[in-house]
Parts: C-alpha cells; structure tokens; sequence
C-alpha cells in the first residue's frame, strides 16, 4: 500500500489530513473509507499525526529558547490541527487545591 508511506510523511511533516488528500491525489471520502477498511493504513495515519503534533511542539520548544521562527504560525497550527486551546481542559477526577500563602513581614 504505497500511499500509506507518502500519507505517513506528509502527516508527520505537520500538513492536515485534507492537505495530504490533495498532495496524494485522492478525495478525502476515500482517505476515511482506507482508514476505516485498513487497519494498517490508519495506524500509519495515526502515527503521522502525532509525529506532525511532535514536530509542531519540538519547533515551539526551540523558539522559546531562542531559535528564529514564526511562532504565532505554529500556535495556530497545533490549534487548527491538533486542538490545542488557550482554555484549560478539566477532567472528570480534577479537583481544586486550596493555596495558603504566608508573608513574612520585615522587622
């Protein structure tokens, strides 16, 4: 299944499922029936897409300690693609902490 390696890469290299649909050639109703009909195709998809999600946050890493980059590019990116937000996600077992905090008042 060839185009499992080219949909592979074109994932882990940070493009959207639907960009990889055009760079291969295929509509996205076929990309979804392989993935439902191959479980091997969709482990790859799978693996691309973290892989992309790793990429986009290793870029994000080095810019916070200096590299050059446009990193309201890669927010957007990992919001978009991979649904990052700036709203904190609760769980069902989170639970609230109570912070005491004491100040030392100089003599």
């Amino acid at each position: 299944f060839p185009v499992t390696i080219g949909a592979r890469q074109y994932l882990a290299e940070g493009y959207s499922k639907k960009a990889t649909c055009g760079l291969l050639g295929i509509s996205q109703d076929c990309f979804y029936k392989w993935i439902k009909d191959f479980p091997s195709f969709a482990e790859s998809i799978e693996e691309g897409s973290h892989l992309g999600e790793a990429a986009y946050l290793k870029l994000m890493k080095n810019m916070a300690t200096g590299e050059k980059g446009n990193c309201n590019a890669a927010i957007f990116m990992l919001k978009n693609l991979y649904r990052y937000s700036d709203t904190p996600v609760e769980s069902e077992d989170s639970k609230p902490i109570q912070i005491n905090l004491t100040v030392k008042k100089d003599e």
